[in-house]
């Protein structure tokens, strides 16, 4: 049950010298905030201070000492909304699931915003739908952007480039001690092993004992049916299930990788689920002495 007296906690945050020029200094901050306590008859039971940190993102020290301790208070008091935070979602997620959650009011005091009010309350779901129209939107400016770079032929970029390129300055660029094993895995995918059973797993032991690459070797059988199947070897990039013209350079020609998919392919169907994955430690080591195919049980 709360007492009588209000037992507020401050947070005041400044991010940058233009800030403080504007008024929004912490000095400031500190004694309109404490003039403001004194003239609701609320005690300033601790004051979070945060100088020189953005209001983009919730790794600030003062403000995680804040949520830590926030079960201490009964109002969180600062002098505008955007010092808690400049993120809608950010700001949603302070108020609802950290404030009122634990029956702590939030009062912004230069905007009037108090959600022990009616209308603060109120104020909080028109928030809640602003926040969800900017993750909308950001949403769509993503899915432009990485379609826009699509079109443009640039691959989508991640940490984890296609074996054969390194990523460099937002472009795929050709690395040859790869791409040598890029050909060749092709190769054998098209043409098969001599003196090898044509399957996945002994297209990862025949690369695995020769190369290494950036993600270390070739044992996951997976990533080899992936590779083969991976149109940016042709010079092509993916969005979605879309392709187009991409800037970097193929490593093969579309007939190898024809040639290669159409085996490959017919060989995926012949065996299903057993061609990539295998239950039993000698399942496709054994193989028909008439037609030379694994057995896989």
């Amino acid at each position: 049950m709360r007492k009588d007296v209000k037992r507020v906690a401050i947070y005041i945050r400044v991010s940058t010298y233009e800030q403080a020029q504007e008024g929004y200094s912490i000095d400031e901050q500190k004694e309109r905030l404490v003039q403001y306590c004194k003239a609701m008859g609320w005690v300033v039971s601790e004051i979070y201070i945060d100088p020189g940190f953005s209001g983009s993102n919730l790794e600030r020290p003062g403000l995680q000492k804040l949520i830590a301790e926030i079960k201490a208070y009964d109002s969180v008091l600062v002098y505008k909304l955007d010092r808690i935070s400049r993120s809608q979602k950010d700001t949603m997620y302070l108020i609802e699931d950290v404030f009122l959650k634990n029956d702590v009011d939030f009062v912004s005091m230069s905007e009037s915003f108090d959600t022990s009010t009616p209308f603060g309350r109120a104020a909080v779901g028109l928030l809640a739908t602003f926040a969800q129209l900017e993750r909308e939107n950001i949403k769509e400016r993503m899915t432009m952007g990485m379609k826009g770079r699509a079109r443009k032929g640039y691959w989508k970029g991640t940490s984890r480039p296609p074996i054969g390129y390194d990523y460099k300055d937002g472009n795929l660029e050709v690395n040859d001690y790869e791409a040598m094993q890029i050909r060749e895995l092709f190769t054998i995918a098209a043409n098969g092993i001599p003196n090898m059973p044509y399957n996945v797993k002994n297209m990862a032991r025949y690369l695995s004992k020769k190369y290494s690459n950036k993600y270390g070797n070739w044992t996951d059988s997976t990533g080899i049916t992936y590779t083969i199947q991976n149109k940016v070897y042709i010079g092509m990039v993916k969005y979605k299930d879309e392709y187009f013209p991409g800037n970097h350079m193929p490593l093969i020609d579309n007939e190898l990788f024809e040639k290669a998919n159409s085996r490959l392919n017919a060989y995926l169907s012949s065996f299903g689920e057993h061609s990539t994955y295998t239950k039993y430690m000698l399942s496709g080591l054994t193989v028909c002495g008439i037609c030379g195919r694994p057995y896989y049980r």
